[in-house]
């Protein structure tokens, strides 16, 4: 599958690494914290509260934010090593 990132100019590709990299970093790190978290209180025998359903949707809704913005990410870095490796 080709790149459809490599359609865009370099300045785009520049924006968008710089716009999606630390939404990815926050989403990644905070989503990935709280399922370990709560992988951890599931271990332990620990009542999930009455909202947990609720908070699983978001965790869930973090990580799978997190794991789109890092492909844009990655796409838009090889699309500038892509075009710098054309000129």
């Amino acid at each position: 599958m080709k790149n459809p990132f490599l359609k865009f100019p370099f300045w785009l590709n520049f924006i968008i690494l710089i716009i999606s990299l630390p939404i990815s970093g926050f989403a990644l790190i905070f989503g990935f914290a709280h399922v370990v978290e709560g992988i951890r209180q599931s271990i332990e025998g620990i009542t999930p509260p009455p909202g947990a359903f609720e908070g699983g949707i978001i965790v869930m809704s973090l990580c799978l934010i997190g794991i789109i913005t890092l492909l844009i990410t990655i796409g838009a870095f090889l699309a500038i090593l892509g075009s710098k490796n054309k000129s």
